[in-house]
């Protein structure tokens, strides 16, 4: 080997050793960040609801069991969507790829729909183990998330007031027209929800 061929095989393993020693820091700091936002939120509702040692307790093994649930049927949804996207490069007749792709759509549907029940009744189990005197605040707390993660939702419920404030309260069939495109357009385009709480 020649002195200039050394001196480029010594810089190629630094840089292979560089990008590995990066590689593993990116690693790292992902799997700290996952540890601390898990605790995080066990705080912060542990926190803002006061709530007892016993509730934290069962707050956090519903928590466990709900993101077992949730994940499992995120994963269909994107192995459906895969094979949804797949058809574009299949050679099948467009009446073939649209009835398969039909098909696809609505179990993505169905899986979204099972998503969206599985998280509503993670909050509902986790608002019975409230007192009374914690639910209002929760409600409150999850409203908020729920504007975090949608922020399409918000503007739509923001423009139908602005709509009905223009009318002065007066319905017309131009603003009921405006009203029930905002609020009442289909949601199974959106990406899956991962509500984390």
């Amino acid at each position: 080997m020649t002195k200039q061929t050394k001196w480029l095989l010594s810089i190629v393993v630094i840089l292979i050793a560089l990008n590995l020693a990066l590689i593993a820091t990116i690693l790292w700091h992902k799997n700290e960040a996952g540890k601390h936002s898990s605790g995080n939120v066990k705080n912060y509702f542990g926190k803002e609801l006061s709530l007892t040692k016993t509730q934290e307790a069962k707050f956090d093994s519903l928590r466990k069991d709900h993101f077992k649930r949730a994940e499992q049927i995120r994963s269909k949804i994107d192995y459906v969507k895969e094979r949804l996207f797949s058809l574009l490069k299949e050679q099948k007749t467009d009446l073939e790829r649209n009835r398969i792709a039909a098909y696809l759509a609505q179990k993505i549907s169905e899986l979204q729909k099972e998503l969206d029940m599985e998280t509503f009744q993670h909050f509902s189990k986790l608002r019975s183990l409230l007192n009374a005197g914690q639910q209002p605040h929760f409600d409150r707390i999850i409203q908020d998330i729920f504007k975090l993660i949608n922020p399409t939702d918000s503007l739509r419920t923001a423009a139908h007031s602005t709509i009905e404030k223009q009318s002065l309260g007066k319905p017309n069939a131009i603003s009921a027209s405006l009203g029930s495109l905002f609020l009442d357009s289909s949601r199974t385009d959106h990406k899956a929800n991962r509500v984390k709480d």
